[in-house]
C-alpha cells in the first residue's frame, strides 16, 4: 500500500483515514470546488479513453468504482487514481493505464500492475488541490492520431525514432516498453506524435 501524507507529519495509510479529516482540511468537502479535467482509462480495452470533469471526491470514487488510491508519478508530474481495494476485489488488469504508468515512471516498471478503471490528472498544487491533466498528455491520449516510439541508447544518447508507426498511444507505449526491456543498451524510451 502506498503511504500518503496528511496535513500533519503522520502518514495517511488509507483513504478512509484521509476522509476522516475535518471538512476544513479538504477543500473538496467544503464547497471550494475547483473543476479538474482528468482522463479516465477504462480497464476494458474495447472501451474508449475519455475526458471527465472532477469536482468532488465522489466524482473520483465513481470513476474508479470505490475508495481511491493516488499513485504519484513524480517525473511526469501526474497523479493517477485507482480503486484502493481493486486487487482485493480482483478487478481486471488495466493494461493501458499500467503501460502509461510504467512508461512515464520507469522506476515502477514491472513492479506492480494497475487494476480497474484509472483516472489521470495533473500533479497536486498542495496537499488537497488537484490540477487538470497537462495539455500535452491530454493531446497525446485524446487528440493525436499517429505515434512513433523514440529511444535513447548508450551508443546514441540522442533520441532516435523507430520505424513502426502506431494509431494508438497505448500500443506505442507497450512497444516502447518492449524496447526498454529487450536491450540493456536502451537508456530511455518515449512515445511521440508522428
Amino acid at each position: 500500500m502506498r503511504v500518503r501524507q496528511s496535513l500533519s507529519s503522520e502518514p495517511i495509510r488509507s483513504w478512509r483515514q484521509l476522509s476522516s479529516h475535518t471538512a476544513r482540511d479538504n477543500p473538496h468537502e467544503i464547497g471550494e470546488q475547483e473543476m479538474v479535467t482528468g482522463i479516465v482509462i477504462p480497464h476494458d480495452s474495447d472501451m474508449p479513453v475519455y475526458e471527465q470533469q472532477f469536482a468532488e471526491l465522489t466524482d473520483y470514487q465513481e470513476a474508479v468504482g470505490g475508495y481511491i488510491e493516488p499513485i504519484r508519478l513524480t517525473t511526469a508530474k501526474l497523479t493517477m487514481y485507482a480503486n484502493e481495494e481493486g486487487k482485493v476485489h480482483r478487478l481486471p488488469r488495466n493494461r493501458r493505464a499500467t503501460a502509461l504508468w510504467w512508461l512515464l515512471d520507469p522506476i515502477e516498471r514491472a513492479l506492480e500492475e494497475l487494476v480497474g478503471n484509472v483516472v489521470v490528472i495533473g500533479a497536486p498544487h498542495g496537499t488537497f488541490t488537484s490540477a487538470s491533466v497537462p495539455d500535452d498528455l491530454h493531446h497525446l491520449l485524446l487528440g493525436a492520431a499517429r505515434f512513433r516510439v523514440e529511444i535513447e541508447t548508450v551508443a546514441h544518447p540522442d533520441w532516435r525514432r523507430t520505424e513502426v508507426e502506431f494509431d494508438n498511444y497505448f500500443d506505442a507505449a507497450l512497444h516502447a516498453l518492449l524496447y526498454a526491456d529487450a536491450d540493456d543498451a536502451v537508456i530511455d524510451v518515449r512515445v511521440v506524435e508522428q
